[in-house]
């Protein structure tokens, strides 16, 4: 049989004792009295002695004394307790008394103590029954109190460690404190903790209490540092909560706070409902860009994230108060392959280094008139008395590649056409530019003439290139200024104007730009040819 000092020990069955009498014959009270544990389970046993002058009792096990003196021997009339504790295959009943020896002179003698009966793997046992348990005992599982698993700055209140069982000694760690809920007649044991730490207390300020109402958990406010807490809103009537503070995010009623790591304070405030604003698109919306916008995303409400898909930039105008979201989107000019230029009738082209160039061919009707853009198809500028708007799509692919190409005129971008000379160059012809009905094309153009499919409207000379708001025009001749002599009524007159030089047999570019943003009908232009030196 072995007795142990155990952290896990079962403290079983210790009454509160009245003081003694003083008697002529010492007699001794054992508790409990009876008692019925399982194999490898801790009875705590205690004695209580009449007389009050006694020099020692020792305690002993089916009439022999126990050794260990520290564990078990008791001083005077104090009651010290043994920890009886069985070992696996020790069935069987077991019985305790008690010994003493008066204390010299005191007139007192020795009398007798009562039985404490412990029976392991063993029954039932009636309170002060003086037999031995019998069969079976039902098994009672240890359970952690409500303490168990949080943080506390003292040490937790006895009667907050075990919701089931009795409670062993709580062993402090410098981080945690440690008991075990232990169970009876073979009941499982229940380990339990609390951490030592920091507590910070959430406290919550109603700024209009006859809004509404709110409700906190925890209840109490306290949150060990790093846990979360959480403020539930309930407004009255029609009336809204806006809640803020302590670093957390509001999502509808509730208040979540993910990590309080210090002491704060949330502010509950009811009002009536906002006003609802929806969201609507902005200047961007519609455009065919480049390069993503980062402005004109939204005229009213809070632009989202722009992304990226294929073929479009597309965001959100996310409305306020219960407003509605706007879904925006803008075309992708996307930047197309670029190669060797494939002359005339050889396709749509996007000279090396120049992704905002598109080159495409000459009108290949009968008619004078090339609308640009529009509406642009395959190979060739057609013909269209309604032209187009800013942006014009190609059903045809980029020379040298299976990509199609979008042109988007403003800020700089460019249509440049492909035109030939004949064999004998005219003087004093031109190439000029109006609006879609013929008038003036009203927004500031550029427009260039030159040999090269590069060249840009800096590049060439003055005389082969005109900027207006008009009907910019660029006057051609077979050199580069052309003397006139005239006489009326006997009076010579001598003029000489600059032309723009052309060459036979040649191929030259007729660039076109809007240097500013333009969009929709102010962009619908045509290249007028009744008067140009170019072939049809």
């Amino acid at each position: 049989m072995k007795l142990q000092h155990n952290k896990l020990w079962l403290a079983i069955g210790l009454g509160v004792l009245s003081a003694p009498a003083l008697a002529a014959t010492i007699e001794c009270t054992l508790t409990p009295a009876n008692s019925v544990i399982w194999s490898g389970e801790t009875l705590q046993l205690a004695a209580s002695c009449e007389g009050g002058a006694l020099d020692s009792i020792t305690w002993l096990q089916g009439g022999v004394a126990i050794a260990d003196a520290e564990n078990v021997a008791l001083s005077g009339d104090t009651s010290k307790p043994i920890y009886f504790t069985t070992t696996a295959g020790a069935a069987g009943d077991y019985v305790f008394t008690v010994a003493g020896t008066p204390k010299a002179g005191s007139g007192n003698t020795w009398g007798s103590s009562s039985a404490a009966r412990v029976r392991v793997n063993g029954g039932t046992v009636a309170l002060g029954s003086t037999t031995a348990p019998s069969a079976s005992t039902p098994a009672a599982d240890g359970a952690c109190g409500a303490v168990s698993g949080t943080t506390v700055t003292t040490f937790p209140a006895n009667g907050t460690l075990c919701a089931a069982g009795k409670s062993s000694l709580v062993i402090t760690g410098p981080n945690y404190m440690t008991w075990s809920c232990l169970g009876q007649a073979g009941g499982v044991e229940a380990n339990c903790y609390v951490n030592k730490g920091v507590v910070y207390t959430v406290s919550v300020n109603n700024l209009n209490p006859s809004g509404g109402s709110y409700s906190l958990n925890p209840s109490s406010g306290q949150v060990g540092s790093g846990g979360s807490a959480t403020v539930t809103a309930t407004p009255t009537g029609t009336n809204v909560a806006t809640i803020s503070g302590c670093s957390g995010t509001q999502s509808g009623n509730t208040f979540n706070i993910a990590s309080v790591t210090q002491n704060c304070t949330v502010s509950v405030n009811f009002g009536a409902q906002p006003v609802a604003i929806n969201g609507a698109c902005g200047a961007s919306n519609g455009q065919t860009l480049s390069s993503a916008p980062t402005s004109g995303l939204c005229s009213t409400g809070t632009a989202s994230g722009v992304s990226t898909g294929s073929g479009s930039y597309t965001w959100n105008c996310e409305g306020s108060n219960g407003g509605s979201t706007a879904s925006c989107s803008a075309a992708i000019n996307a930047p197309v392959s670029s190669g060797d230029d494939p002359g005339m009738g050889g396709g749509l082209w996007v000279p090396p280094n120049m992704p905002n160039r598109t080159v495409a061919d000459q009108s290949s009707s009968s008619m004078d008139v090339s609308y640009v853009p529009g509406c642009l198809n395959g190979l060739f500028a057609k013909d269209s008395s309604s032209a187009c708007a800013a942006n014009s799509s190609y059903t045809g692919t980029v020379s040298g590649t299976s990509e199609q190409r979008t042109v988007t005129l403003g800020q700089g971008r460019q249509l440049v056409l492909r035109y030939r000379t004949p064999s004998t160059i005219t003087d004093g012809r031109r190439i000029k530019v109006g609006a879609w009905n013929g008038g003036n094309v009203v927004v500031n153009m550029k427009v260039w003439l030159s040999a090269s499919p590069t060249a840009t409207y800096d590049d060439v000379s003055e005389s082969c290139r005109a900027q207006a708001t008009t009907a910019p025009a660029i006057n051609t001749a077979s050199q580069d200024s052309v003397t006139t002599t005239t006489t009326v009524w006997g009076k010579t007159t001598t003029t000489t104007a600059n032309y723009c030089k052309l060459l036979p047999n040649t191929t030259y570019y007729f660039g076109m730009e809007f240097p500013e943003t333009v969009s929709g009908y102010s962009a619908r232009f045509q290249v007028d040819e009744m008067q140009a030196d170019f072939l049809k």
